[in-house]
């Protein structure tokens, strides 16, 4: 029919020291962005997003409740991948160049 059903874009704040990141996605892109990176470095699959939810997950407590899990998990995604490529973090412009800068280091 042509319609989509609505959904929540989470904005995410993500820092270290006095850095911060924000990031702008739905659930679907961060949970596809983290199946790419534990396919990528099995290290990172030690990492849990907060699980898929089919039913009710449009409720503002689910989605407040979703997002804090979002950030804690982007936060430990974060010190997980400078610990693994001692990055530089404090020359990146966002977590997106974090990534990006990660794959394109792998093999």
């Amino acid at each position: 029919n042509g319609r989509t059903s609505p959904y929540h874009v989470f904005c995410i704040e993500v820092s270290i020291g006095s850095f911060f990141w924000s990031v702008e996605r739905r659930y679907r892109e961060f949970l596809a962005q983290h199946l790419q990176l534990v396919q990528d470095r099995h290290e990172l699959s030690c990492l849990r997003m907060p699980p898929t939810k089919w039913f009710g997950n449009k409720k503002l407590e689910f989605v407040e409740q979703r997002r804090k899990r979002l950030e804690m998990y982007l936060q430990m995604l974060l010190l997980q991948l400078i610990r693994m490529k001692h990055f530089k973090w404090h020359h990146l412009e966002s977590l997106e160049d974090l990534v990006i800068q990660f794959r394109k280091d792998l093999p």
